[in-house]
């Protein structure tokens, strides 16, 4: 998401797979590698309901937006680096 002079304010996304089974694998593939590089931040637990409204199914195109608190606040404080904020 961009506002009107180009400055990113956010990443949208959407779901790679609405197949339970995969989805499942992918959430352990992405546990196995925060595991092995030791980023326990970013480290969390399976998301067992999004798993189980996949398996009930949950089939249409999901997806979202992730608006960064600290880019809105360069906009509303008309700085170009996040640093200043």
């Amino acid at each position: 998401m961009y506002s009107g002079d180009q400055v990113e304010c956010g990443n949208a996304f959407s779901e790679i797979s609405n197949d339970p089974i995969d989805q499942r694998e992918r959430f352990r593939s992405a546990g196995r590698h925060t595991r092995a590089a030791g980023d326990d931040e970013r480290r969390t637990p399976m998301d067992e309901d999004f798993i189980r409204s996949l398996e009930y199914g949950m089939r249409p195109p999901t997806g979202g937006l992730g608006v960064g608190i600290d880019r809105l606040a360069d906009g509303l404080c008309n700085q170009d680096n996040t640093s200043a904020t």
